[in-house]
């Protein structure tokens, strides 16, 4: 269902606001030690513990981030796969459809589109899925990798991308393709992509960058 345009002003007004207060309001303290050099939400100083120490507390308190992530998502989202009959660019994933943000209880879009922004805010009516949505582990923060990445890297590379901290926190039906579609238009001569492909394409030593470039438009021999 589309954002009536009143909803979009009042939203816009108050993301300032709402800011500040996720910000403030952040599950990002839980897990801070001062002994690991975290200060509220980041960590500012050198820990003062050993890593296996900190290993072993990351370890047993990481069903506890994942629940509380979780928790999060699901409060301010709809999370189910209700794919679209559109497909990302690489063509073999489609696009999630619908408004994924949730209301508060008993709050419509209409609703919302005849409040004032003054009005919202004061009933505390601002979607929290429209707030900034902390780091799966905020005290801590660092790349987290969706495990079918993780698993493919591993098996290419033999190197490990998993942390035993945390992992990653939003379901694969919302992420990009893996690998990731590479568009070569600054150097199409490079390659082509047909249906999921690679190809390479040779040109010509007499052709330059340049010319190859154009002949390759053209359809003509020289590439």
């Amino acid at each position: 269902m589309p954002v009536p345009p009143v909803v979009r002003s009042a939203l816009a007004m108050l993301i300032g606001a709402s800011c500040i207060s996720s910000v403030a309001a952040a599950p990002g303290a839980e897990f801070a030690t001062t002994d690991e050099g975290i200060v509220g939400t980041y960590r500012r100083t050198v820990p003062n513990v050993d890593f296996d120490t900190s290993k072993v507390r990351d370890e047993r308190n990481k069903p506890r981030v994942i629940q509380r992530q979780s928790e999060l998502l699901k409060e301010r989202y709809d999370l189910s796969n209700r794919p679209s009959e559109l497909l990302m660019s690489g063509g073999r994933r489609t696009v999630q459809e619908g408004v994924r943000v949730l209301l508060p209880k008993g709050a419509t879009w209409d609703k919302l589109g005849q409040l004032s922004p003054a009005e919202i805010k004061k009933q505390d009516l601002f979607p929290a899925g429209f707030r900034p949505l902390p780091h799966v582990k905020h005290e801590t923060g660092g790349m987290v990798f969706p495990q079918f990445e993780i698993d493919e890297i591993d098996k290419q590379e033999r190197r490990s991308l998993q942390r035993f901290d945390v992992d990653f926190d939003l379901p694969d039906h919302f992420l990009p393709e893996f690998p990731a579609p590479i568009f070569l238009q600054m150097r199409p001569e490079l390659a082509t992509y047909p249906g999921g492909n690679w190809s390479r394409r040779r040109t010509s030593s007499s052709c330059s960058t340049a010319s190859s470039l154009q002949c390759r438009w053209k359809d003509c021999a020289c590439c």
